[in-house]
């Protein structure tokens, strides 16, 4: 499995007009696959509606896996309060189910960052958990329907729609590659982008999905393959392609 590589320390490479490589020295755009982000993420682009939406997707479905991983559920509920979301009651009611009567001083913050966004029936259902350590699920639940640990719900209704809008393209590479990725399957998503594009190699946005894997794990070897299968047709993206193996061999080198 290729280790997910921390986004503020990858090199991005970019090319002229000639198609030689030009290194930037940091990556400093957050608006990255989810998969390669690692889980504390320090300043989400709260300007780009539809990146956060994608990154507490990838969050609730991170948590479902392990639940018991607190960064993510801080990072998740941060992001919530950052973008003054007020389904944040889901995500705070999945980290007390989580630590129960434990973390006393972790619940106490994530609450205290919250309560701005809470109704009040809700802040006061938090408050009584914090000290007995459980939420009363049963007589009066908070409005959380954004939970994923809560029993009886599996997600929040955009998670939903989001499988069922999957399920219709269930054949497209790009679809699948995705789905691979917010699982944290790069090796799988990085092959059927491989198997695609050499099926249809003038298909530009499997170029560009690609490109992104490969400049993410840094590895020569794979490119090099595929650009012996690619280099003799006439592809879109070549100096892309070319950028990123010169500045590969270039790093390989120094090594």
């Amino acid at each position: 499995m290729t280790r997910t590589a921390n986004h503020r320390q990858l090199t991005l490479v970019l090319s002229t007009d000639d198609g030689s490589a030009v290194p930037s020295a940091v990556l400093d755009d957050p608006r990255i696959e989810p998969a390669f982000l690692e889980t504390d993420i320090t300043s989400p682009p709260v300007d780009d509606a539809a990146f956060c939406e994608k990154l507490k997707a990838h969050y609730a479905r991170a948590i479902a896996r392990t639940p018991a991983a607190l960064r993510l559920h801080v990072a998740r509920i941060e992001l919530y309060v950052v973008t003054t979301d007020t389904r944040v009651p889901g995500a705070l009611l999945d980290l007390f189910l989580t630590l129960k009567e434990k973390g006393f001083p972790l619940r106490r913050r994530m609450l205290a960052i919250s309560k701005s966004l809470l109704t009040p029936h809700d802040l006061n259902l938090f408050l009584t958990g914090l000290q007995k350590g459980e939420i009363n699920l049963t007589a009066d639940p908070p409005e959380a329907v954004s939970s994923i640990l809560r029993s009886g719900i599996t997600g929040d209704t955009r998670l939903v729609e989001k499988s069922v809008q999957v399920a219709s393209n269930a054949t497209d590479p790009l679809t699948i590659a995705q789905e691979y990725l917010e699982y944290g399957q790069v090796e799988l998503a990085q092959e059927i982008l491989e198997r695609s594009l050499l099926a249809a190699p003038n298909h530009e946005a499997l170029h560009h999905a690609l490109l992104e894997i490969y400049r993410h794990t840094r590895q020569l070897a794979p490119v090099n393959q595929m650009w012996g299968h690619l280099q003799g047709l006439d592809i879109p993206v070549k100096a892309e392609w070319q950028a990123l193996l010169s500045q590969l061999s270039e790093d390989h080198q120094q090594v």
